[in-house]
């Protein structure tokens, strides 16, 4: 099975983070495995803007991992910002940051770590 997750964020709750061009990344990535990968329509989710939210992002993650096998294709596409935080866990051992992604309602007390991906 062929499944994505797009996520592409230009305006953000805080407006001084907003950005140009990711929701065109976004659609791009869409159109992409749409017509040339032959990802099935029903098999895509495109979260853009307020609705990339931490809660829909880490909802959508979940549907994308649901019931997939080996051999399955799983695409997670985000475009926004991106940034570090100190590692909370103890587990990044060289510079003893977690890397995020920056969803709509960014919230650095509840940041979407590289550890909530791994999962």
């Amino acid at each position: 099975m062929k499944k994505a997750l797009i996520v592409g964020i230009n305006e953000y709750k805080d407006q001084r983070m907003n950005l140009r061009g990711c929701v065109n990344d976004a659609t791009d990535m869409w159109s992409l495995l749409s017509t040339r990968y032959g990802f099935k329509l029903d098999n895509i989710r495109l979260l853009t803007n307020e609705r990339a939210t931490f809660d829909g992002i880490l909802h959508r993650l979940e549907w994308l991992v649901m019931d997939s096998k080996p051999g399955d294709e799983l695409v997670f596409h985000y475009s926004g910002h991106g940034s570090q935080v100190r590692d909370r866990n103890g587990d990044e051992l060289t510079d003893h940051l977690d890397e995020i992604i920056c969803p709509y309602d960014m919230n650095w007390d509840r940041p979407f770590t590289d550890d909530i991906l791994s999962n």
